[in-house]
């Protein structure tokens, strides 16, 4: 094995075991960090992972759904969730740009910027909730 091997070889291995794959098996939306369960592609199952969300935005996944989980530090001890995707419920294809939201029953919100839309579809109702509610251009 050369020096540089020897050198590098430890620093690549822990590198590798600092970011993983990672399927969802239980999620505890109680807390005012989510917590969840997860098993990575080692099938090495962890309990009590934090679930780092953006600011302004949350969300609740499925059991199922896969992630991507970091080992803060290469700790294998302290594992974070930072993402969590379900290729399952995805809506695709999208325009260049374009943004949605939605569930997994099949309400959503698709922004076009191609067309300068905004589409909104709800199985049974949309509710809007404010002092004032105000509409500019035409109603149709």
């Amino acid at each position: 094995m050369s020096l540089g091997n020897r050198i590098v070889g430890p620093l690549r291995r822990s590198l590798q075991l600092m970011i993983g794959r990672c399927v969802l098996t239980a999620i505890n939306d109680e807390m005012k960090m989510q917590l969840v369960e997860v098993t990575t592609l080692a099938s090495a199952e962890r309990g009590q992972v934090e679930h780092f969300q953006p600011f302004g935005f949350t969300s609740r996944p499925l059991k199922g759904a896969e992630g991507i989980v970091a080992f803060v530090g290469g700790n294998q001890d302290h594992p974070v969730l930072l993402v969590a995707s379900d290729r399952r419920y995805r809506i695709h294809p999208l325009q260049d740009g374009g943004i949605a939201i939605h569930d997994w029953k099949g309400d959503y919100v698709v922004m076009r910027p191609d067309d300068r839309e905004i589409e909104v579809w709800a199985s049974s109702k949309v509710i809007l909730k404010s002092a004032d509610i105000e509409i500019q251009g035409r109603l149709k």
